[in-house]
């Protein structure tokens, strides 16, 4: 099922974590803030060897909470290492089906709908294929060939 309260992750703390803006409304005012979106895994994944690729996934943490997230960290003699206990300080989302969860670490009053933390994600991998594509354009600019 993923994670959940009691399991311990690790986030690598390099290299530079993206940035993405998250807005919603709430209360009828308009809000913006920054996060940052990192990668996890899942301890309980490295002690049981498992594959599953839900022992890993993305979290979020508020631009102004990332020194109260670093305190968190159980192992404090690795650099480029956070490991944290998730616990009642973190939120989640998850797909319909229940899969796909990742970790929302912010001010909890805040009150944000899940798929504005995956609209940002989706957007980026929308960035990422226009790019690939344009590259892939660059090295195929030639009418095709019949065979001699």
């Amino acid at each position: 099922m993923g994670v959940n309260k009691g399991d311990v992750i690790s986030v690598l703390l390099t290299p530079e974590w993206a940035i993405q803006t998250v807005e919603w409304s709430q209360r009828f005012l308009i809000y913006k803030t920054d996060y940052y979106r990192v990668s996890f895994t899942n301890a309980k994944s490295e002690t049981t060897q498992s594959t599953d690729p839900e022992d890993s996934g993305l979290l979020f943490i508020a631009k102004d909470r990332v020194d109260a997230f670093k305190a968190l960290d159980m192992g404090k003699t690795d650099q480029d290492v956070c490991t944290v206990t998730v616990s009642t300080e973190f939120l989640y989302g998850q797909s319909k089906d229940g899969k796909k969860r990742f970790l929302v670490f912010h001010d909890k009053r805040l009150r944000i709908f899940q798929h504005r933390f995956m609209q940002g994600g989706i957007m980026d991998a929308m960035k990422s294929a226009q790019e690939m594509a344009t590259k892939l354009k660059e090295g195929f600019g030639d009418e095709l060939q019949p065979f001699k």
